[in-house]
């Protein structure tokens, strides 16, 4: 299977996007929560999904851009996911990088572990952002 995420073309909407995909001749799309599908813009997932599906397309994944370590409320990324039909969440493992995070790794993994456990409940996944 092939395909793109989303925030490659930032500056295109939705359909311009699923376009994109569509003459590329991709499979699917993983969509980024910062631009194109918010969290808890479940509207605007409902759509994304149902356009992807008109057009032979897979959610491949959303593209969160939740933080670990920020306090955030990880229900509305959730419902966001599920409201687009994406099987996987991809977050961050905090918001500093390794070296400055050391003293930050056991809540870091606490929270990423029980946003893992939420997800499941909705038969999703997690994993990470890495550059």
């Amino acid at each position: 299977m092939s395909g793109m995420v989303s925030v490659t073309f930032r500056n295109y909407s939705v359909d311009e996007v699923i376009k994109t995909v569509v003459k590329a001749g991709l499979d699917g799309i993983e969509w980024g929560g910062d631009i194109h599908v918010p969290h808890g813009d479940i509207k605007k997932a409902a759509y994304t999904a149902a356009a992807c599906s008109e057009a032979g397309l897979k959610v491949f994944s959303y593209g969160s851009y939740y933080r670990a370590g920020q306090e955030q409320d990880f229900i509305p990324v959730i419902e966001t996911a599920a409201a687009l039909g994406a099987p996987n969440i991809r977050i961050w493992a905090g918001v500093k990088g390794s070296v400055e995070s050391v003293g930050d790794y056991a809540a870091i993994t606490e929270e990423v572990i029980t946003c893992a456990d939420r997800a499941s409940e909705y038969g999703m996944t997690v994993s990470f952002e890495y550059h």
